[in-house]
């Protein structure tokens, strides 16, 4: 019976390269996650003597938990795999090619990391096997040791939404910070200009009727809000691939329906407690029929935006955040004051 336990040593780089390039500290690759000491079982064994070579190797190598084992041939190829509890239960006699599952989700040691948290979290896998070209085993990433590509990637992602440099710490140098947020403040800057000259054009009517300024931050920020909310939803799903380009429509509709149904209810509370204010039906409806509108572009533009750069061959998040609280800004203020500018003469 040939030795079954592969172990390969970071102290191995200094004479081979491609050991090396494998466990190269900067990659983002499944090579650099990849663990090099593991138990396998060959196929042509029982499972009786699949328990001692289990028993014996692992007091020899000093492997403390095991739960899955892999199973590979003569020449190393992975065939299978299974829980060391079907060992347990299964007849002595028994062949392991007979109680192993035999379709092992497997990738190469250059998948990324991002790719191999998918993997694992979707298949709930506690190990993950990694192949060459010829399907030969040549390591396996365990789940302890996602866990911390499973919180920098979350955190790679909420950072770019709202444009903060991920290299950023709340305790790290002055300057990194502001070298690290002013480039996407200033673009916001820029943008938020958009919204200002939309402003200056409805100029005339906001001295008309000085309350129209009152719900200007109003409309505008329950649209950020909204746009938000769609937008955080979107990019996690299309991190964990939960959304191919064939939902895209359904998302559309159901982004512009959630859109209507809570600018219908926030704009109709606004709407009251503008009446009461200013007891004028008319402005009452100028921001009730506002807030469905932007609302309703809000959703639309948090699904819109991320599937755009996708499709562009950009991350989903990048300063995602940004964009969209302009446009909600944008749109929100062109229907507000341009309504308000049709009816003004019923407002005034």
């Amino acid at each position: 019976m040939s030795e079954l336990i592969k172990q390969t040593l970071k102290s191995s780089n200094q004479t081979d390269p491609e050991l090396s390039d494998l466990f190269d500290d900067d990659t983002e690759d499944a090579g650099s996650l990849m663990s090099a000491v593991y138990l396998v079982l060959e196929d042509d064994m029982s499972v009786q003597g699949a328990m001692d070579h289990v028993r014996n190797q692992s007091l020899e190598k000093n492997i403390d938990e095991i739960s899955y084992i892999l199973v590979v041939d003569s020449e190393g190829i992975l065939k299978g795999g299974l829980n060391v509890s079907q060992l347990v239960i299964s007849k002595p006699t028994e062949m392991i090619t007979s109680v192993m599952y035999p379709d092992i989700i497997s990738v190469s040691a250059d998948t990324d990391q991002e790719q191999c948290a998918l993997i694992m979290e979707r298949y709930n896998l506690l190990t993950l096997a990694v192949t060459d070209s010829y399907g030969r085993l040549e390591g396996i990433v365990k789940i302890e040791d996602m866990i911390d590509v499973f919180q920098d990637e979350a955190t790679e992602d909420m950072y770019k939404m709202v444009g903060v440099d991920e290299e950023e710490k709340i305790l790290g140098p002055f300057l990194t910070s502001v070298k690290g947020r002013f480039p996407w403040l200033f673009v916001n800057l820029i943008t938020a200009g958009l919204a200002a000259v939309v402003i200056i054009v409805f100029e005339s009517t906001l001295t008309k009727v000085i309350a129209l300024a009152a719900f200007l931050p109003v409309i505008a920020g329950q649209g950020g809000i909204v746009g938000t909310q769609t937008l955080t939803l979107m990019v996690r799903s299309m991190a964990l691939e939960e959304i191919s380009h064939e939902d895209t429509k359904k998302l559309l509709i159901k982004e512009l329906c959630l859109g209507l149904v809570h600018g219908f209810i926030l704009g109709l509370i606004a709407g009251i407690v503008s009446y009461f204010w200013q007891e004028n039906i008319y402005l009452s409806l100028v921001i009730g029929f506002s807030m469905m509108g932007n609302l309703a572009v809000a959703g639309i533009s948090g699904v819109a935006l991320p599937i755009f750069l996708r499709a562009m061959k950009l991350d989903p998040a990048l300063s995602s955040a940004v964009v969209v609280t302009t446009v909600t800004d944008v749109v929100g203020f062109l229907i507000y004051l341009g309504m308000a500018t049709l009816v003004i003469n019923l407002i005034i």
